[in-house]
């Protein structure tokens, strides 16, 4: 699948990793303070870094506003979101989780400052933006590129040198010809696909009785890499007439479908030029280096102790030590 000889970018859904991190580490300082979310994010750092042995590592945080251009097609996205569960016996008021969860982010931003990684973050942008953006526009296909994350929007960004770990999946490793495997429809159609299915997740509606693999068995072209569009797929549900419910269904829900696929397709993320800008500056700009004693006190400061963290720290060093620059498209 990957060619040994490209260099490799880890990409990190930021708020994706942390949400797991402090859901499912328990951890806690000497005031019995919960600081799972930092030492859980440490830990899965180093372990993909391990996995992965990374000459770059991108962390992409949602900016401030950054779903407002989503919820302007449609008001509903993302809201009403279930509360997270915590591996934990803890119940505290959301005012409380809120800020002990805005607390433990704001000192893991601090923490991975320490590190030789770009962390990014850009006002009116979603993660996903800069992650399709990283992987479609920015690192050149001289390098083997790797995200991480649960959000199955990402699987349409999946190709040659583009893959994807999906934690819930236990970390199974996606690429284009197992999504293809798995769902019978090719990346470069997925946004279609689920434009049509919708996304309970982010509380974007679908089509009535259209799941994946339904649309799969009526649309079997989808699984080519011929990008295919909308309109093929209502002049596809014309010739098929009123045999099944999903296709008038499908027929009937044209309007809601293009919202859907203008919410939900990465191919050409929702960046302007003056935020490219902004990117290419600050990359060119973040001088990439690590020291491991002060990167420790911080973590002591923080109240987090006796972590094992060695792959992390020689995979730190390797990415100072090698100096790959970041190539652009």
């Amino acid at each position: 699948m990957t060619e040994p000889d490209k260099a490799r970018v880890l990409i990190i859904d930021g708020m994706n990793m942390f949400i797991r991190a402090y859901m499912a580490d328990p951890s806690v300082d000497s005031n019995g303070e919960h600081i799972g979310a930092v030492t859980g994010f440490i830990k899965m750092l180093q372990k993909y870094c391990r996995e992965v042995c990374p000459s770059l590592v991108f962390i992409a945080w949602d900016g401030a506003g950054g779903s407002k251009k989503r919820k302007e097609l449609n008001p509903n996205y993302k809201s009403g979101r279930k509360p997270i569960r915590l591996n934990r016996n803890i119940e505290l008021p959301i005012d409380m989780e809120n800020k002990m969860k805005y607390k433990q982010q704001m000192d893991l931003v601090d923490v991975l400052d320490l590190l030789p990684v770009y962390q990014i973050v850009l006002d009116d942008i979603e993660a996903d933006d800069l992650i399709a953006y990283l992987c479609n526009k920015f690192i050149c296909e001289d390098y083997n590129k790797f995200i991480v994350s649960n959000d199955k929007d990402f699987l349409q960004l999946l190709d040659d040198c583009t893959f994807l770990f999906r934690p819930a999946e236990k970390d199974e490793l996606y690429w284009h010809g197992l999504v293809v495997e798995k769902y019978g429809i090719h990346p470069n159609n997925f946004a279609l696909a689920r434009s049509i299915c919708g996304d309970s997740s982010d509380n974007i509606d679908g089509v009535a009785g259209a799941g994946l693999p339904t649309i799969a068995k009526r649309f079997p072209f989808l699984s080519n890499d011929e990008v295919h569009s909308l309109d093929q797929i209502l002049d596809k549900c014309r010739e098929m007439g009123t045999k099944y419910k999903v296709i008038t269904a499908i027929l009937e829900n044209e309007s809601k479908i293009r919202d859907n696929y203008n919410i939900m397709q990465l191919y050409s993320p929702s960046l302007s030029y003056e935020s490219t800008k902004e990117l290419n500056r600050f990359v060119d700009e973040t001088n990439l280096s690590f020291d491991k004693k002060q990167f420790e006190l911080l973590l002591n400061k923080k109240g987090i102790f006796g972590l094992s963290l060695q792959s992390l720290y020689s995979s730190m060093e390797d990415i100072v030590r090698n100096k790959l620059n970041v190539k652009r498209t």
